[in-house]
């Protein structure tokens, strides 16, 4: 079993068995739920340590919504992210009635679908590393109170909802001991002005800038956590192309990959299964807003300035004279600040837009096959494009490039409505991995029960031994 230890940005939620029914028999013991009642309202006498799971911190780069304090339905529990085991202490918009998709607490069934399916499919392709994979998910029906909160909710919103997620909702398992740029800058904001505060925040930022292995080693020097630092975009970097490379794409970019690069979030793939670049078309009640899809690596590469400009300004604020209570702390924050300014001069790839862009051209020409001039002119339009309002933040309508549309299209993420369409140069097909994943979802979002859903995993073969 993985092993798990709480990281600074983390504290404990009192946690106790739930009714979530397991996909496979060993996966029991994370049958669980949130139990705030255990906390207390007053605290005036000794009371036994409720066991608990370990819920993380966040403050995100690009923009927080009021509330949202970090997890508020996931937990560390036994080795394991848990998520969906109802409302955590961070869930400080419990009360919002306009956040519900981030405030109830529970995960759809519709989502752990796609998060257990799509780690299998790419786990068959040797694919595995470039995600935090979910290897197991639990299902439990709604109770008749639930079900008709979340119809009224759904109703509200004018959106329809699944016969799966109107009739259960999941849990979702993937090993933890990852960590997201949006915990390290929460910490740097909370900081305590102790020098060993301080190096156990650099130590786990070192161990999880690599990607996870036993027994990792830590060289604790500026020079080494700046190298890690840049090993790790280049790798972020590198992981988004490879999405692209089989026709991946994930939808909800903001916050949802690890320090070392793996994908997070697995909720809402759109899969072909073949290289390609597109838009995803998102319906709305405004109509249909266009998303591009294929170049994911500059908003990988906008994400990591982001997080090595705020780590420039906290460091040059923690190194101040007197904030530290020992003088070797501040000694060795402006030796990794300066480090970090070297590694990430102007001549680092990461500040360079020119060379981030021939680099995914590069790559993504190869991938698609693209030898004609008039499709290279098509794809460097969209890389301009792309590369501009990820890095840029520019706000303009994006090309239009003849966009096909699929005939079998891939089963969009629920409960969203998108819809993917390719690019002209593009085969808007899908490969036989994809199409089975594409019906298999069909068919266990129409399921209403754990035993129908696993069954149908079971006959795709998608459950484990």
């Amino acid at each position: 079993m993985p092993t798990y230890t709480p990281p600074i940005w983390s504290f404990p939620m009192p946690v106790t068995a739930s009714r979530f029914q397991p996909i496979a028999p060993k996966w029991k013991p994370w049958n669980i739920q949130t139990d705030p009642a255990r906390l207390g309202t007053w605290a005036l006498q000794k009371y036994k340590s409720p066991t608990v799971a370990w819920v993380d911190m966040q403050t995100q780069l690009e923009t927080n919504a009021p509330g949202r304090l970090g997890s508020g339905r996931a937990a560390a529990y036994r080795g394991y992210h848990v998520k969906g085991l109802g409302r955590t202490l961070a869930a400080a918009n419990w009360n919002n009635q306009d956040d519900y998709g981030h405030n109830t607490g529970h995960l759809p069934p519709t989502c752990a679908f796609r998060e257990y399916a799509i780690t299998q499919v790419l786990r068959q392709r040797g694919l595995g590393a470039l995600i935090a994979g979910c290897d197991a998910i639990l299902l439990s029906p709604l109770t008749t109170e639930e079900a008709r909160h979340l119809a009224a909710a759904r109703k509200k919103e004018g959106k329809s909802i699944a016969p799966a997620d109107a009739t259960m909702m999941a849990l979702s398992l993937k090993p933890a001991g990852f960590a997201r740029h949006s915990n390290f800058v929460w910490s740097l904001c909370h900081f305590q002005n102790s020098t060993a505060w301080v190096g156990q925040l650099l130590q786990d930022l070192e161990r999880l800038l690599a990607p996870p292995v036993p027994e990792p080693v830590i060289q604790g020097s500026p020079e080494a956590l700046a190298a890690a630092l840049d090993d790790a975009f280049e790798r972020s970097f590198d992981y988004a192309l490879q999405f692209g490379a089989h026709g991946l794409f994930w939808l909800y970019l903001q916050n949802n990959s690890s320090l070392d690069g793996r994908w997070l979030d697995l909720e809402t793939p759109l899969f072909t299964g073949q290289p390609m670049v597109g838009r995803i078309m998102m319906n709305t009640d405004d109509g249909a807003i266009p998303q591009m899809a294929g170049f994911e690596c500059y908003d990988a590469a906008a994400s990591w300035r982001g997080f090595i400009r705020i780590l420039d300004e906290r460091l040059a604020f923690l190194a101040r004279p007197g904030l530290l209570d020992h003088p070797a702390g501040t000694a060795f924050l402006r030796a990794l600040r300066d480090a970090i300014r070297a590694r990430f001069s102007r001549q680092s790839i990461l500040m360079r837009d020119r060379e981030l862009q021939n680099r995914a051209l590069a790559f993504l020409s190869a991938k698609l096959g693209i030898e004609g001039r008039a499709d290279r002119r098509r794809l460097e339009i969209l890389s301009r494009y792309c590369f501009r309002v990820a890095i840029h933040g520019a706000n303009e309508e994006p090309p239009e490039l003849g966009w096909v549309p699929f005939r079998e299209r891939p089963v969009p993420p629920s409960p969203s409505n998108a819809r993917l369409e390719a690019a002209p140069f593009c085969q808007a097909t899908l490969t036989p991995d994809a199409s089975q994943l594409s019906n298999l979802l069909t068919t266990l979002d129409h399921t209403e029960s754990p035993a129908e859903a696993f069954t149908a995993l079971r006959r795709n073969g998608f459950v484990n031994p």
